[in-house]
């Protein structure tokens, strides 16, 4: 059920949340005389951060429930009341330490993810808390399948963003849960198939220890380095099995490591045309 517009009771609800407020600065400058007046730019924050904890339930709980109705009433009540809904959103971190965005991608709730897009969310917020501080949704969208990698790869999403401490990127994590429609969505959009990890190594080698010749060829094709040692000194083929060792070998005797790859971040256009 859509809720009761929030815009609608916001003034009355305002003067009562800030009344408290009110009262501590008359104070204020009852006891100190030469105590500058609050700016407008002061009272306009203080605004926002009232708006912030008056959705910030009412979000979480529509985004956790892939409501995009919902979603688009509250973010229009709040813009109405005055609040940059765009703020709203990126600010809005989950007792688990969440951004909504994080949210909507882990669950794969598409319906959320292009809600939240289309009030503008940055596509590249990160989890600001350790053990997994630099995560953006990306991350969580890669793990778990294709619609919502799709999603943010249309609103530009940086496609080679490392999480700290792991330093995995995106194609990392899709390589290693075995994504394939998402391995090969990050590709197209030019994720770089040679980053590292903490441990130096590259996709390809999760791709071959994982014994996934389908993905260690897709990775090939787009510029992985079989070269690529790992911290212990390991190359990719060196991990493993005899398939995916033959088709690194077949590649290489093949000379098509030789052909230029194309790195060059994609545009708008870039999207649309390739159907991502």
């Amino acid at each position: 059920m859509l809720p009761i517009s929030k815009a609608f009771f916001y003034t009355a609800t305002l003067s009562l949340i800030l009344a408290p407020t009110t009262h501590i600065r008359a104070a204020a400058e009852l006891t100190d005389e030469n105590q500058e007046s609050v700016s407008a730019a002061d009272r306009a924050d203080s605004d926002q951060q009232v708006l912030l904890a008056y959705y910030r339930n009412d979000l979480i709980t529509a985004v956790s429930q892939n409501d995009p109705q919902t979603i688009y009433a509250l973010l229009s009540d709040a813009q109405i009341a005055g609040a940059n809904p765009a703020w709203i959103i990126d600010s809005i971190i989950t007792e688990e330490g969440d951004p909504l965005l994080h949210v909507a991608a882990r669950h794969q709730n598409g319906f959320a993810i292009q809600a939240l897009l289309d009030y503008k969310a940055n596509p590249n917020i990160a989890k600001p808390n350790v053990p997994y501080e630099g995560k953006v949704a990306l991350h969580g969208a890669a793990k778990r399948g294709t619609d919502a990698v799709r999603l943010l790869l249309r609103a530009q999403a940086s496609t080679d963003i490392a999480m700290k401490p792991s330093l995995l990127t995106p194609l990392h994590v899709a390589v290693i849960e075995d994504k394939r429609e998402a391995v090969a969505l990050l590709l197209k959009c030019y994720a770089n198939p040679n980053a590292r990890d903490h441990s130096e190594e590259t996709s390809l080698h999760k791709a071959a220890r994982n014994f996934e010749p389908y993905l260690v060829q897709a990775l090939l094709n787009n510029g992985a380095s079989f070269h690529a040692r790992n911290k212990d000194g390991k190359l990719p083929e060196e991990l493993a099995n005899a398939r995916v060792r033959k088709a690194i070998e077949d590649f290489e005797a093949s000379g098509a490591h030789q052909a230029p790859v194309n790195m060059e971040a994609p545009h708008y256009s870039f999207y649309e045309y390739n159907g991502i």
